[in-house]
């Protein structure tokens, strides 16, 4: 009778919606495994070429030989402080310097160096004509190792962060 039914509408009134309590948990969950993640993982392989790597100007751009060809790489999945001129204070140049020699660090103690396409099977370019590449050093992606360190933010990003606070 009306008495049940007021109860119903009461019930469905008050109930308790868990879905955006257990969606948040589940995106934190998914967060948490997939953090230190290559850009790589889950997908097909990618192509990759042994790099030959001349030198590192900062912590995200190299210059490289790869296919027998003298290439600027720029790094993805990660953005590091620039270094003098482009620097916007003293504080970012110095960040970029030490992220610049811990990238260098990490290649000169690694065994395997490869440059592996962030499309499937191919190498593209940016807009300044460098190889977008993800750099794998021992079979890891550095772009989390540089990150985790605190040493670069994720990208994309969406906007540039600020070195200089």
């Amino acid at each position: 009778g009306p008495l049940r039914r007021r109860r119903r509408i009461f019930a469905s009134q008050h109930r308790l919606d868990l879905r955006i309590p257990v969606a948040l948990l589940a995106a934190v969950a998914l967060f948490v495994a997939l953090k230190g993640q290559s850009l790589l993982a889950g997908r097909a392989p990618a192509m990759c070429e042994a790099a030959r790597i001349a030198s590192c100007y900062d912590g995200d751009t190299c210059a490289a030989t790869i296919d027998g060809r003298f290439e600027r790489v720029r790094l993805v999945g990660y953005d590091t402080p620039e270094l003098d001129p482009r620097a916007d204070c003293p504080q970012e140049h110095h960040q970029g310097l030490v992220a610049r020699d811990r990238l260098r660090g990490m290649i000169g103690a690694a065994r395997d160096r490869k440059f592996c396409a962030h499309e499937k099977d191919h190498f593209t370019r940016d807009d300044y004509g460098r190889i977008l590449a993800i750099l794998m050093l021992d079979g890891r992606d550095v772009a989390p190792i540089m990150i985790d360190a605190g040493l670069a933010v994720p990208l994309p990003l969406g906007v540039d962060p600020n070195w200089c606070l």
